[in-house]
Order: C-alpha cells, then structure tokens, then sequence
C-alpha cells in the first residue's frame, strides 16, 4: 500500500511465451535456454574446425576420424566438475577407439556379419550407458558403431583407426579440461537463476490471471510442474558441478539459493491453494516477493556479488508477518526466512549437504534397461538391413536417425520423431544452399567452425535446433572429403534421416512395446505413492523429511502428468481413461497443495483432508492404481487425532474401511 492508501500493483503481467514453452516441454519438446553456452560451441568448434583442417592439408581421410571423434567426445562431456567430465570423456573417447576400428575392420566380412555385430553392439554400449547413469555416452558409442560398419577397413588398418579416433578425443579433452576449460558451476547457475524466473512467472500468473477458472488451473498444473522440473533439473546440475567440491563456497551458495527457491515455491502453493484468485493485500505481497525473486536471479548469474542488496527486500516481506491474515502471514514469514537465509553468509548448515540430491522416480530395473538396450540394437539391424536392401548412399545417416530416435516407450519416440525430421529437412534446405554457395575446399572448411559452434552451444537447449545445425555440418564436412554433388548429400541426408527416424518410431510400436495405458498407470501409481507419503510426513517433526517428501511428490506428479500428456500425441488409449487419469492427478495435485498449506500455516487446512482424501481413492479405484498409503496406519491414527477418519470411510464405498486391512 502506497502513501496515499491505494494498493499498489502487483507483479508484471504473464509473458505469453512462457506459456507456449511450458506447453512444449510438458509433450516432451524440451527447450532450455538457460542452458545455451556459446563458450561450449566456440571450444567444441576450434577442436573441429583444427581437426578438419589437419585432414584436409594431409590429404588423409582418415584422420576425418579425428574430427568426428572430437565432436562426439564434446557432444559426451556432462559438464559439471572437471573430475566427473575427465571420467566420461576419457571413457567415451576410449570406448569410442574400441568400437571404431574393432567394427570398421569385421564389417569388411560383409552385411551379414555386420549386421549381427551392430546388433551385439549398440545393446552392450546401450546398456552399459544406461547402467552407468549416462545414457548420452551410451547412444553416442552406438552412433560411432553404426558410422564404423559403412566405413570398412582391412583388420591390420584397425589399430591405426582407434588410434586416429583417441587421437581426436584426447583433442577436445585437452582444449576442454586445461587450455580453455569451462566455469565448472556455469551451467549450475544458469539452471538456478531459470528457477527465480519461473517464480517470477508463477507470481505474475497468480496475482493477474487467476480470476479466470482457466488461468487457476494453468496455475496448478502448468506452473507447479513446471517450477518443480526445472527445481530437479537443476539439483541434478549442481550436484555434478558440485561433486568435487561439496564445501566450497560457490557451491554452499549456489545450494542455499536452490534451497530458497523450492521453500519459496511451497509458499506460492500454499499462498494459491483454494484461492479463485489474488485478492488485492496478496497482490501487494506479490509485488514484494516478484521484486525480491529478480533480485535473487541477479545474485546467481553473476558469482561472488554482494548480497546485501537483500536487506530492504526481506524488510519489507518481514512487514507482512503482521498481517490480519493468518496464510499470508505464515507464508510471508517462510519466504523472509528463505530469502534472509540467502542474504546471510552462513556457515554449511545440516540441510545443505542434501541439497544437491536430485528427486526423481524409481530407476528402471535392469531387465527394463535390457529391454530397451536389445530393442535398440534390433531396431538398427532392421534399419542397416532395408538401407542397404534400398540401396542408400549413406545408410549410416539412417541408422545413426534410429539410434537416437529409439526411446525407451513409443510416447517419447513420437515427438523425437518429429524433432529429428523437421531439424533434418530445414538443416538439409540450409545445407543445399551452403552447398551451391561453398564451392571451394577452404569455404567448406571455414564454415565447419561457425555450424560445429552453433550446433554444441545449442544440443542441450533444444532438439530440433541442434539437429538443424548438426544436418549442415555434417554435410559441409562430408563435402569437404568428397567434393561434388552437395546438393544431392544434403537431400540424401534429409532423406535418409526420415526413414531412419520412421522405422525408429515403428519399431519402438512393434518390438515388445509397454504398453502405455500400463505406463502411464505405474506413473500414476509412484505418484499417489509419493503424494500420500506427503501427507504421512506432517505426522513427523523432521522438517527435511518433509521437504524432501514435498519435493517427491512434486517430481513423480510432474512425471506422471508428462506421460499423460505424450500420450495424447498416440493413439491405443481412449479419452476416457485419460480423462479419468487427469482428474486424479489435479486431485493430487489439490492434495498436495492443502499438505503444503498444512506444513507452512498449521491445521488451517485440515478440514479439507478427509474429501479430498475420499476422491483420491475413488479416483484411484477408477483408474485401476493402488492406493495403499491410504490404508496406512499412521494415515488413520493421524485422521482419527484429526476426527476424520469416519467421514472419510463414509464418503466412498468404492474402497474398504480404513485401517480394516
């Protein structure tokens, strides 16, 4: 409230774009710009570029060996900690060496043999990724194993292939580790200042857009899954840029922040929860949180810059603990304990040390990760087979298109699918007109720098721009050592990457396929798991444990709605169950909200529990999910302390008494 006693304006209005992203990212099109590095692409580049220029001065074609070899190690370097980077660039480039003069030199005996050794191959590198935790560096050594099998060379030649191939990976490690290494925490802080804007975003929704019945329910689904993904996406980055030096300073503030962030984001559910809309005092306090959320993101994208400039803004939220009512009040007070514990130079304190734990579901067992390796493998026989039974100039464009495209259920295929085939056919449109242009073997090799840059500064912001760029740098290079006839490789590679990229998708359809409709039930599942265990937690007086239950929650409810929505995008599952699939996770999104109102305002809330706890479980019963927790003893002690358990075991008949099992 201003001098004159109106009340001030809230927070900036909605950005429209936000929307559209959020939109993309929930169907699997993923588009990160905070990830977009041009200090990646420019070392990634000259490694190429260098590597590119020695072939052609030597005249030697194999040591284009040493180019593809150097940009497949940048295109495997998990960034982070030097050491973690040092251990999977080494071990891909290694691996790489083995698999490219090991395949070149047996798929000299033919296609047959060929075929069945892609096939034992690309499932061992796939799996052994999978396993290991960096799946990356699993399908880029199957990628360096179907471009072997189309360039065969005699057994005695092997040994100096791998040794090219080392030669080009040892290349990019030196330039990326010691002569121009990367800031070890950038990408860290990028991802953290990412999660202040999304915050941003989420109050502008809440203080402008939530009158509307549309909007609120944007505000619950779209926003809380999309603040919690990029929470956990950046908890996973910072735990590897954090992994060597877990007591540094950078990294106790770059965790204190992300701290700050998820305790401020709980009391943006707690504030939004049942809420039509914002009334004027909240917007005011809108106002307040949106000045202090910019000012955080300010903070993290530029290290080591004093953070007193936070005083006047946890001043002016310390205001609102004082208001008449009494959410706001507690909500104003968690958000001024986040932010002065952010503004103060603390010592490490308990909770830190588990900040940088990424919350996810369950991991795959290993016969799900042998499934998805041998269907893998099977899926670029398939295609190395009908490549050379078309007679394709380039079928290892195809294969490589299958390998990539390959994803562990058909949902996430679909619109990898659709990326790699409109990057491919706009990359290649760019590559015939560089062609046609690019004529003289020093043009082509100068404009390898400018695509390798752009193409390793984009792979982790967006798919389809990355494959844009990828499709004219490997054209342009490809002329480089075959001269002529760019055009038609561009087209070739347009095209051979659609079929690659079809049969990918129909194999992922056909080869022992999960069935989506019991996918997206097992996802279902962990997340009424998780959302009840939640719920448990305000039992215990361990606030951690709380915390790290709110954050579980949020993440198997996030991946729940995701493979809900992926499955619109195929067909085998009728509207029906889909419906009935989201309306309980908004109900367990409800669930999680009135938990989060629990945990900052008290009881306040407890009246809502047992209803809401009532169409969990008939929705539950609906869908065909478990619902166990509900039977939980504690969960019954707990409604019964609370005089709820009564009215929830009369209020559906679709599910036994509690506590009767």
């Amino acid at each position: 409230m201003d001098s004159s006693g109106t009340i001030a304006q809230g927070p900036r209005r909605p950005a429209r774009a936000g929307r559209v992203l959020r939109w993309l990212h929930t169907r699997a099109f993923a588009f990160t710009p905070e990830q977009f590095s041009v200090g990646e692409g420019l070392r990634g580049a000259t490694v190429v570029t260098l590597a590119v220029g020695m072939a052609v001065c030597f005249q030697s074609q194999e040591l284009a060996w040493a180019a593809f070899a150097a940009f497949w190690t940048c295109l495997a370097d998990p960034g982070g900690a030097p050491r973690v980077r040092l251990r999977v660039m080494a071990g891909f480039a290694s691996c790489g060496a083995v698999v490219a003069g090991a395949v070149s030199s047996l798929s000299a005996l033919g296609t047959s043999p060929s075929a069945i050794l892609l096939f034992v191959v690309v499932a061992a590198c796939t799996f052994i990724g999978l396993r290991a935790g960096r799946p990356t560096a699993g399908t880029l050594a199957g990628v360096v194993a179907v471009v072997a099998a189309e360039h065969p060379i005699g057994l005695i030649d092997a040994p100096a292939r791998s040794l090219v191939f080392l030669g080009g990976g040892a290349m990019a490690l030196l330039v990326s580790l010691a002569l121009w290494p990367a800031p070890a925490r950038g990408a860290a802080r990028r991802a953290i200042a990412l999660v202040f804007q999304e915050l941003r975003d989420m109050t502008a929704e809440f203080a402008h857009g939530c009158c509307d019945p549309r909007s609120r329910e944007r505000l619950r689904s779209e926003h809380r899954r999309s603040v919690r993904e990029t929470i956990e996406r950046a908890r996973g980055q910072l735990a590897g840029a954090g992994a060597a030096a877990s007591g540094s300073a950078e990294v106790i503030e770059l965790a204190r922040a992300l701290d700050s962030g998820d305790r401020i984001f709980a009391g943006l559910i707690a504030l939004s929860h049942g809420c039509d809309h914002a009334a004027p005092l909240q917007r005011e306090l809108l106002r307040d949180l949106d000045a202090a959320l910019a000012e955080v993101r300010r903070l993290v994208l530029k290290a080591g810059k004093d953070r007193s400039c936070l005083y006047p803004m946890t001043e002016r939220l310390r205001a609102w603990r004082s208001a008449s009512d009494p959410l706001v009040a507690n909500v104003a007070e968690a958000w001024t304990a986040a932010l002065e514990r952010l503004a103060d130079a603390l010592p490490a304190d308990p909770v830190l040390s588990s900040i940088a734990q990424q919350t996810s579901p369950s991991a795959p067992a290993s016969g799900e990760l042998a499934a998805q390796s041998l269907r893998r493998a099977a899926i670029v026989l398939l295609t190395y087979l009908i490549g050379h039974m078309l007679g394709l100039s380039y079928v290892h464009w195809a294969t490589m298109a299958a390998v990539v495209v390959t994803q562990p259920d058909a949902s996430l295929s679909w619109p990898r699918m659709i990326e790699r085939i409109l990057g491919s056919v706009a990359g290649g449109l760019a590559a015939a007109a560089l062609a046609a242009v690019l004529v003289q073997p020093w043009e082509q090799v100068a404009i390898v720098f400018p695509l390798a840059a752009a193409t390793l500064a984009l792979r982790s912001v967006n798919y389809t721009l990355f494959v844009v760029f990828l499709t004219p740098l490997f054209v342009m290079a490809t002329a480089v050592f075959s001269p002529g006839g760019g055009e038609a490789v561009a087209a070739a590679r347009a095209a051979d990457n659609v079929l690659g990229s079809i049969l990918a998708l129909l194999g992922c359809l056909l080869l022992w396929p999960k069935r989506p409709s019991q996918a997206l039930r097992d996802k279902l599942a962990q997340a009424v798991d998780a959302n009840l265990s939640y719920a448990l937690a305000l039992t215990e007086s361990n606030s951690d444990a709380v915390d790290a239950a709110r954050r579980r929650a949020g993440a198997c409810s996030t991946a729940a709605e995701q493979a809900l929505h992926r499955m619109l995008l195929s067909a085998g599952t009728s509207r029906g169950a889909l419906a009935e699939a989201g309306a309980l996770l908004g109900t367990l999104r409800r669930l999680a909200g009135i938990a989060t109102a629990m945990q900052i305002a008290g009881s306040a809330c407890a009246s809502d529990l047992a209803s809401t706890l009532a169409e969990v479980a008939a929705q539950c019963h609906a869908c065909g999910v478990a619902a166990d927790g509900l039977n939980d003893r504690r969960m019954v002690s707990t409604l019964e302390r609370a005089g709820l358990q009564e009215q929830l075991n009369g209020r559906h008949s679709l599910m036994p008494p509690l506590g009767s099992a």
